[in-house]
């Protein structure tokens, strides 16, 4: 049987006697690292990948996008604030997408992995989507989640306070009033994720980890 990770798109071939038929089975992707899940198909006796029959290419949030291309995830609840930061991010070199609700930006996260994801905490109010957002992306693999630059919006709380950044698992806080400021925010924050983690990488390749 091939499967498709949901997650990095990697393609694999598994021998159907591996498989079990009668109940759920899941594995852990050696690409990626991330859980992929097959759910039963009582009807073809076998297994199939969740939302396979549901396949919708325009949920991708990009036809293509070249492996050097930086993306960003735009959840804004302001549409005047969503506007500032994609002129801002669009002016950075970055392909945007900016989902309208929790169900639209969980949905094209199963097609991409963002490097800058930017969650503002008015988002999809309705569905408490600042805090969905964040506990799945708390939940995400830990491979994956450095990959990504994890941005909050706050009304209240103040940029670059770290320790309201440590509190909601995030790698930058931005008032919201800062938001015309946000180039220079984001190179200010972005350039010492990278550092950091250029030397966190080269201490583990030292002990011989990676």
């Amino acid at each position: 049987m091939e499967i498709t990770c949901t997650s990095c798109q990697a393609k694999f071939n598994i021998p159907d006697s591996k498989i079990p038929k009668d109940r759920k089975a899941s594995f852990i992707c050696p690409k990626c690292r991330q859980r992929i899940h097959l759910n039963a198909d009582p009807k073809a006796g076998g297994y199939n990948l969740p939302g396979k029959d549901t396949y919708d290419a325009s949920e991708k949030p990009f036809d293509f996008v070249d492996k050097n291309d930086q993306t960003a995830l735009v959840c804004m609840g302001s549409s005047d604030g969503k506007q500032k930061a994609e002129t801002i991010l669009e002016k950075m070199n970055f392909y945007c997408k900016a989902p309208n609700n929790l169900a639209e930006a969980l949905t094209v996260l199963k097609y991409h992995l963002f490097q800058l994801i930017i969650i503002d905490q008015g988002f999809d109010l309705t569905n408490q989507g600042s805090k969905g957002l964040l506990s799945f992306l708390e939940k995400m693999n830990m491979a994956q989640r450095r990959a990504v630059f994890l941005v909050l919006i706050s009304p209240s709380h103040r940029t670059m306070d770290k320790m309201s950044a440590f509190h909601f698992s995030v790698n930058l806080i931005v008032n919201e009033t800062d938001i015309v400021n946000l180039e220079k925010i984001l190179k200010a924050g972005m350039d010492a994720h990278k550092l950091f983690y250029a030397i966190f990488n080269e201490s583990l390749k030292k002990t011989g980890k990676i």
